[in-house]
């Protein structure tokens, strides 16, 4: 746009003429009150820029270029995303000005709480959650509010697990009193069946509760000694460790009626195992 600076007067000197209304009255660009002369430097674009100037209240050229300055400003800071069939590369610039670091390792603020095992959130959860924010576009601080959010769940769980399996071994000793540890090794041993060493463990971490250890003891017992041992894979013993486990799982045999006849009917499908497991307890126990 070309800005003239040419000035024009009126004849006596007074106040500056509009545009036209050579009073200056309505429907004119009357000079401001600096006294400066927009019809003069704008000649005959000034009725089209009229009423801009009266919106903007702009008093001389220097309140335009401000103005326009400023524009550039905004606009220069401005962030325009990409169309609809944008690609994801498409997206990355427009991810980068909002925050997203450069790298999935970029997210400071995704980590594990301190007072939650690596067991329960396991570093390639943390790198998997870190390498979806990032392909997702967001911020550290977008990163940050989501994982917490995310592992404040994990951490209500954990300690509802934890609080379950505190109760486990004083209510399940009140339930089977001296046939606890037998039970237990039972449950144990019908657990390592379906998914091998610690699994009973795990879940008792992972879900808690006297229920599962009930239900795995449930599982052992309707399997028999025959699937349980496995057939010289069994340790000596019926598979307990301590004479007092055998002393125990003595206890709960006693008491087992379908164990009872597999042992002294030797028609019975497992008397065998049946007599094998009795004969090794009773040997751990007492000798």
């Amino acid at each position: 746009m070309l800005i003239r600076s040419r000035a024009v007067f009126a004849p006596d000197g007074g106040a500056a003429s509009g545009i036209g209304a050579p009073d200056g009255g309505a429907g004119g660009a009357p000079a401001s009150s600096s006294g400066f002369d927009w019809t003069g430097a704008l000649g005959d674009q000034a009725q089209t820029f009229q009423p801009l100037l009266q919106a903007k209240g702009w008093k001389s050229p220097v309140d335009a270029l401000t103005a326009y300055q400023n524009l550039e400003t905004h606009v220069g800071r401005a962030i325009v995303p990409p169309g609809a069939d944008a690609k994801p590369e498409d997206w990355a610039p427009v991810y980068d000005k909002l925050g997203r670091p450069q790298a999935p390792d970029g997210y400071t603020g995704v980590a594990r709480p301190a007072d939650l095992p690596a067991d329960f959130l396991p570093d390639d959860d943390l790198s998997g959650f870190r390498q979806a924010a990032h392909t997702a576009g967001l911020s550290d601080r977008q990163a940050q509010a989501l994982f917490g959010w995310f592992s404040g769940r994990g951490k209500s769980q954990f300690d509802a697990a934890r609080e379950a399996n505190a109760k486990v071994e004083p209510e399940l000793r009140g339930k089977w009193g001296a046939a606890y540890d037998g039970n237990v090794e039972v449950a144990r041993r019908a657990a390592k069946a379906f998914g091998g060493d610690g699994v009973l463990d795990m879940l008792e971490k992972q879900l808690g509760g006297v229920g599962l250890v009930e239900f795995f003891h449930r599982v052992g017992s309707a399997m028999g000694e025959d699937s349980l041992a496995g057939g010289g894979g069994a340790p000596a013993g019926g598979g307990v460790a301590t004479p007092q486990a055998a002393q125990s799982r003595i206890a709960t045999l006693s008491n087992d009626e379908a164990f009872q006849k597999r042992l002294w009917n030797r028609d019975q499908p497992g008397h065998a195992a049946a007599k094998r497991e009795w004969e090794e307890l009773h040997q751990k126990a007492y000798t």
